[in-house]
């Protein structure tokens, strides 16, 4: 019953994000607050729930491997740039929580959450803002591919609170074995109809490896995308997978969050508003590095302002029911934010002249 009820208002959502240019995380998100546990609970969780959620957060993760990509930090810039960001937006925030009372863990798993920007947030922003041709562009991209390496190296960092090391040789091993079946792939061309049963099968891989082996599902997903990255045809395949499933994610996620175990109100104001200071001080940084140019910087910083689809990830997880709170609404106020500073950077420009 949820699963059907959940299925037709993604649909009808999807239906009004296209018709009017809205942003699709944070409406996910909000319907999901209202129908779920902090709402009218009508909602859910169940085991068939969970199972589509969990495919669809690695479906979003197995996508995210496929994107990684080291060429483009080939320039000194890139990956000057790419560091600012890293110490200006994970550090402070990681203290910070550490400060605030959060358990070590807890404040890797926020910080992590807080550092990455949503891939999907800024990439629609430039289109929708027509923004792909400014120079600044492809500065946010470096960024987002970066930051989606940093992730790449951070998250077994994370995880080793939850895995057995037998678990990291077998991921290791099987990411090798598909990274070599990838490679014959290339010189194949693979029909609609196979390419669909491929680029589902091998994140269903990662499920079953993090059930046999106590693993978790997102992180092989990760290696394994990394592993399929050259294969186009994969790449294409799995987009209208990860589509619908990614919404159906985000819906019963946000329907599980209870904010009964939200903490202090001033403890979340002043991580939001470090949050989205350090990304524009960050974007300002790239923009002086690279441009050699202030305006350019806040453009950039302007951009990257939303957090979304990986900080959900994390949540789901690795956060308990406070972290994943905070990242919850962190997500939501961040990219509703973000959706407006990156339209209106023009007049971030004009009050910093």
């Amino acid at each position: 019953m949820e699963v059907f009820l959940a299925i037709t208002i993604c649909a009808l959502l999807a239906y009004l994000v296209k018709t009017f240019s809205l942003p699709s995380i944070p409406l996910y998100i909000v319907l999901g607050l209202i129908l779920g546990n902090s709402g009218l609970k009508i909602l859910k969780s169940s085991e068939v729930s969970d199972v589509f959620s969990e495919l669809g957060a690695v479906l979003l993760a197995f996508y995210i491997g496929m994107q990684l990509n080291f060429s483009t930090l080939k320039k000194v810039e890139n990956f000057y740039s790419g560091i600012a960001d890293l110490i200006l937006n994970f550090l402070p925030i990681l203290f910070l929580t550490a400060f605030l009372g959060f358990e070590l863990k807890d404040a890797l798993v926020l910080s992590l959450a807080i550092y990455t920007s949503s891939t999907i947030m800024v990439f629609r922003s430039l289109v929708e803002n027509k923004k792909l041709a400014l120079p600044e562009s492809e500065t946010i991209v470096w960024i987002m591919v970066f930051e989606d390496l940093v992730i790449l190296i951070l998250l077994p960092v994370v995880f080793a609170f939850h895995v057995e090391i037998y678990g990291i040789f077998i991921v290791i091993f099987s990411t090798f074995l598909i990274y070599n079946f990838s490679e014959k792939l290339k010189v194949v061309k693979l029909g609609e109809d196979v390419a669909a049963l491929v680029s589902l099968s091998i994140p269903a891989f990662a499920v079953v490896i993090s059930k046999v082996f106590d693993f978790p599902s997102v992180l092989s997903a990760i290696f394994f995308g990394f592993a399929c990255s050259k294969v186009k045809e994969i790449e294409k395949a799995i987009l209208p997978f990860k589509e619908v499933f990614l919404s159906l994610f985000f819906l019963f996620f946000a329907a599980k969050i209870s904010f009964s175990v939200f903490p202090d109100v001033k403890v979340f104001l002043i991580i939001l508003i470090l949050a989205v200071i350090l990304k524009i001080l960050a974007g300002i940084l790239a923009g002086l590095i690279v441009h050699r140019s202030f305006n350019s910087g806040i453009e950039i910083g302007a951009t990257i302002v939303p957090r979304g689809e990986f900080s959900i990830l994390l949540a789901m997880f690795l956060g308990n029911e406070t972290v994943s709170a905070v990242i919850t609404l962190l997500v939501l106020v961040s990219s509703i934010l973000g959706s407006f500073t990156a339209k209106y950077s023009y007049k971030l420009k004009s009050i910093s002249v």
